[in-house]
């Protein structure tokens, strides 16, 4: 792994052990080794930070992939952590494990994080001490090598030289003045190439000076001063900026100049030289920059302002490029040579263009190429062959200037998805936030955004989609930077893809799935346990997805399609969008009624359903048919009624149900569940019931959450074996005390913490009198998650959001 990445990703890891040590899982007491990890780790972060910044004062130094693998065996343990604490965290009844084996998995826990301790303590002590190496930006070539293309290789350039003369010459009209003119637009586009035509046009050599500089990294000293070389004659002798400006803006001041300044890569480097350029109202000179970076053509030509975007060149115009490059045009007329796919990828950028041809003549090649032979060939020999040095040292340099670990990671995160596909840049920045490549502080609250900025002002990244108040709505990489992102993420190890009838690499935390070649589970030979996100574009087949959290129904239909060949599926999370389409609500359906469909296995099956259907523009579940089971249930939604499914669901144990009203008809529903241990209602009002004898046999639980407060009368013979009640209600007060007379049977009851002080002793004590009502063989206290006895009354701190039993 890349060592600037290894140190994101280590910080990522420091963060979620914070988490780790925080009150909730201070049950944890035997991970101590947890705090010694907190402490280490931004040691040796800070350390690669240091040497990737090329200081020499480090004690410190890691075998980078050896790192990489302690680090993914702690989240890997973290995450084992936090998931049996978030198991040890549900009520009693909810824990179907004893407590000695709750014991051993602790100690087993513990006895992983002192491993992994040691292993850091002997990283620190290897005999063999690799440094991590230094970030060495690659020498890019200056793009001024591109002013030696000559004139007649020169394709699709007529049509922007032209606009261009129009700005540089002295119109009649025009008012006299220094106009600054900024193209811009990313690598190999033609920046250069155009800039140098209009140096060398008729007009160009009319002005009385002229010079051209490439800026790049140079210092405002060295440009001045190799301007001044340029027009004065003998050149003046300065090395300090601000006596070169005045001495090249005192010259210049009664001159009509033009002056070219080549990638010039930010708005300080431009302001540090402006003033040398004198803006007089008589004198129409004229000022050229070059740029990649969009705030800086912005800034350049703030005050008299002309920005021009490079156009990538259109597809006849890159056949053409591509055909004459690789020697070939004898086949630009011939129906059976199309290079499409290539065209694609080149992406209408005349570098990639030229040295894909040059590619492809090298190879010797006297008969027209397989175009998809050539696309693999590029991909595999794109840092190795000469051909392809030019391009690859641009797409290296773009990449490697990027300022921070953090957006060289987002910039990676890229290759989860197709080289064509538009990506939604709310979802993007959502999934930058959740991967934990940026997180938000007290300096920056809003990362993903800033990123993203960053990203789109490079032009490494591009709009394809824009709304109405100019925000971006959809954007991909263009082609030959997508070809090498995808390259260096799989040899990151970043994620995994499919490829030639292959998962690669195996270890990834990201698998994406792009193929329509994949069309059954055989081919799938990957630890999907590794997995941390999946991304699904098109057909994919049968991936062995066993849990699928968080799924959103919108106007996209794919993944709607593909769920329904999700056989292996144990938990299933739906949200559905008021923008989802009739087409891809009909798909859901038919994977929901796959997914419960009951195929009567005797193993204990722990299938779990959750669906939000608040803004659905249809009924989802109206229509779904017996036989079917689920262990757990959740609906959000507007539930005027229980659907017929529900109480024909077998074996139903957990049941949450949540509505701005929940009604008569829906809550006397509920009393034919038979099999259900735990009932969550979540609402603003309940409408009055009464449970008949023999409703909910055995249910154990019942929960609350409900702003204003009625609750059900139970008849004797109701809820027989009823013992805990949860009332998670903000405005709980005396008058509701008289509803829970019939439970008899509790033994817990839970209240909101914030509750009146007044409030919470009224209902302890009503509380104690039905304790007192228990038959004498029954006990009086519950046994919670740690198999310590409870206060008959348990007062819960979390906030209601916060608080929920049922798997969803």
């Amino acid at each position: 792994m890349d060592a600037g990445l290894l140190s994101a990703f280590v910080k990522k890891l420091v963060a979620r052990l914070f988490v780790l040590a925080e009150e909730k899982y201070k049950l944890y007491k035997g991970f101590e080794d947890v705090h010694f990890l907190i402490e280490e780790l931004p040691m040796i972060t800070s350390a690669i930070d240091e040497q990737l910044a090329g200081k020499d004062d480090l004690t410190l130094h890691f075998k980078v992939k050896e790192l990489h693998q302690l680090a993914q065996e702690m989240e890997d343990c973290i995450d084992c952590i936090m998931y049996r604490a978030s198991k040890e965290q549900q009520p009693w009844y909810c824990i179907n494990h004893t407590t000695g084996n709750r014991v051993r998995t602790r100690l087993q826990l513990a006895k992983e994080m002192k491993r992994l301790k040691r292993r850091l303590q002997e990283a620190h002590q290897h005999k063999e001490r690799y440094p991590v190496p230094r970030l060495s930006h690659p020498v890019l070539p200056p793009s001024s090598s591109d002013r030696l293309i000559a004139q007649e290789d020169l394709v699709g350039i007529d049509a922007p030289l032209k606009e261009h003369l129009e700005h540089l010459a002295e119109g009649k009209g025009q008012r006299s003045q220094l106009n600054v003119i900024s193209i811009v637009g990313f690598c190999g586009l033609g920046k250069t190439v155009l800039a140098q035509e209009l140096y060398d046009s008729e007009v160009g050599r009319q002005f009385e000076k002229r010079a051209w500089v490439s800026a790049g990294q140079r210092n405002p000293e060295v440009l001045l001063m190799e301007i001044l070389q340029q027009v004065h004659e003998p050149p003046l002798v300065s090395s300090d900026a601000r006596q070169l400006s005045i001495d090249l803006r005192n010259y210049l001041k009664t001159k009509r100049y033009f002056i070219v300044i080549d990638d010039i890569q930010s708005a300080d480097q431009w302001n540090r030289i402006k003033t040398a350029f004198p803006r007089l109202q008589d004198v129409s000179s004229r000022i050229v920059v070059t740029t990649k970076f969009q705030s800086v053509a912005n800034t350049c030509s703030s005050t008299n302002v002309y920005v021009h975007r490079m156009r990538r060149l259109d597809e006849e115009c890159s056949k053409q490029l591509l055909l004459k490059e690789s020697c070939l045009q004898e086949y630009s007329d011939s129906s059976q040579s199309d290079p499409k796919v290539i065209l694609d990828k080149c992406d209408g950028q005349p570098l990639a263009l030229t040295a894909v041809g040059q590619f492809i003549q090298s190879r010797n090649s006297v008969e027209q190429p397989e175009w998809e032979g050539v696309c693999k060939d590029v991909r595999c020999h794109l840092d190795s062959d000469d051909a392809l040095k030019r391009m690859h040292q641009v797409l290296t340099h773009d990449y490697t200037s990027l300022p921070t670990h953090e957006l060289k990671a987002c910039l990676l995160y890229f290759a989860m998805f197709p080289s064509d596909h538009r990506v939604r840049a709310k979802r993007l920045m959502r999934r930058w936030l959740a991967e934990g490549f940026v997180v938000p502080s007290t300096l920056c609250s809003d990362p993903a955004a800033q990123s993203f900025r960053e990203l789109m002002d490079r032009n490494i990244i591009q709009s394809v989609d824009v709304s109405n108040n100019l925000k971006v709505k959809t954007c991909k990489t263009y082609g030959m930077m997508h070809e090498y992102v995808v390259r260096k993420s799989l040899s990151e190890n970043i994620i995994a893809l499919f490829d030639d009838g292959k998962l690669q690499p195996k270890h990834a935390r990201r698998l994406s799935l792009h193929d329509s070649s994949i069309s059954d589970s055989s081919n799938l030979e990957f630890d999907l346990s590794l997995v941390r996100s999946l991304t699904v574009i098109g057909e994919a087949g049968q991936c062995k997805l066993q849990t699928l959290s968080g799924f959103l129904v919108d106007e996209s239909e794919g993944f709607a399609e593909l769920m329904v060949h999700m056989n292996k599926l144990r938990k299933m999370k739906i949200w559905c969008e008021s923008s989802a389409t009739s087409s891809s609500l009909t798909n859901v359906k038919k994977a929901i009624q796959k997914f419960i469909h009951d195929v009567k296995d005797p193993a204990d099956d722990p299938r779990s359903l959750s669906v939000h259907f608040e803004g659905c523009s249809e009924d989802l579940l109206e229509g779904l048919e017996a036989p079917c089971y689920l262990r757990s249930l959740k609906l959000q939604g507007n539930l005027p009624k229980l659907h017929e499914f529900v109480t024909a669901l077998r074996r139903l144990r957990e049941l949450c149900l949540q509505s701005t009203r929940l009604t008569a008809d829906l809550l006397t529903a509920l009393g034919n569940l038979k099999d259900l241990l735990y009932l969550k209602l979540i609402a603003d009002k309940l409408e009055e019931i009464t449970f008949r004898d023999r409703a909910l046999p055995n249910l154990l639980c019942l929960c609350f959450v409900v702003k204003h407060p009625t609750f059900p009368k139970v008849e004797d013979g109701a809820l027989p074996h009823f013992i805990s009640l949860q009332l998670l209600c903000e405005n709980l007060d005396d008058q509701c005390i008289v509803q829970i007379k019939g439970f008899t049977r509790l033994r817990e009851l839970v209240l909101y913490d914030e509750l009146n002080t007044d409030v919470k002793a009224n209902w302890k004590d009503e509380y104690k009198k039905l304790a007192s009502k228990c038959p004498p063989d029954e006990p009086k206290f519950a046994s919670n998650n740690k198999g310590q006895p409870v206060a008959c009354v348990a007062l819960t701190g979390l906030p209601i959001a916060g608080i929920g039993t049922v798997s969803s």
